[in-house]
């Protein structure tokens, strides 16, 4: 199941994301991930609602200055819950917030 990111939160302020189809999450035996320009992956494991994701690669490819990629790949990594609440896949951390939609 392909997810899109809808929002990213951090320090109290949200980012809309622009182009959901550029910022993705699929869990499978592993993590496949998009962030920008980027193709990356990793592993995970998902006990209830306890979420540690973990050996995130990433290409190095610069995406251009109004990218979110940073953001985005700082927050997975740092994900520490998964919920899905209404259909939205929310990824919490002590640095923030991700929200995904289908």
């Amino acid at each position: 199941m392909l997810w899109r990111a809808t929002s990213i939160q951090t320090a109290g302020s949200t980012v809309i994301v622009p182009s959901p189809d550029r910022y993705t999450l699929r869990f499978n035996d592993g993590l496949g991930i998009r962030a920008a320009c980027n193709t990356c992956g990793g592993s995970y494991t998902l006990s209830g609602t306890r979420l540690a994701i973990s050996g995130v690669f990433s290409t190095l490819i610069y995406c251009g200055d109004d990218s979110l990629d940073r953001d985005y790949l700082r927050l997975l990594n740092a994900a520490v819950t998964a919920e899905v609440v209404d259909g939205e896949l929310v990824l919490t951390s002590l640095a923030g917030v991700l929200r995904f939609r289908q």
